[in-house]
């Protein structure tokens, strides 16, 4: 559904020649302009999608930098790379369930499929249970 009106709302705006960008079924979206205080911005970013590990109605899950910013990117990842798993606090916590674990991973696989570039790969903390 979400997908569709996106189309909508996309056909509308280039029919009177607009530029639009619909995220049609994107949630929690956020948008970093090109004069962000780069620190700050990074350190919301990375507190917004891994707290909770990631499992809050409010967690970022898609980043839409205005102009270049390679620098927030980076920053992104340094503090991202500090995260551990764990239970206390400053910890990254585990996802509900194996069912989480499998979609979280499969996100991260179809998404390097399609051409994205994994900077940072939380994938090598995920054990299974046999």
């Amino acid at each position: 559904m979400q997908i569709n009106i996106a189309r909508l709302v996309a056909k509308r705006c280039h029919a009177y020649n607009k530029n639009c960008l619909a995220l049609g079924g994107a949630k929690n979206h956020l948008i970093a302009v090109a004069d962000c205080n780069v620190e700050m911005t990074a350190l919301d970013i990375t507190n917004s999608f891994c707290g909770c590990a990631g499992q809050r109605c409010m967690a970022a899950s898609n980043l839409l930098i205005i102009g270049k910013n390679d620098t927030l990117i980076e920053k992104i990842c340094q503090k991202a790379k500090l995260l551990i798993p764990g239970r206390k606090k400053n910890q990254l916590g585990p996802v509900i369930d194996q069912i989480a674990v499998d979609r979280c991973k499969r996100y991260v696989d179809e998404a390097e499929k399609n051409g994205a570039k994994v900077l940072l790969d939380g994938r090598i903390w995920i054990t299974k249970k046999k």
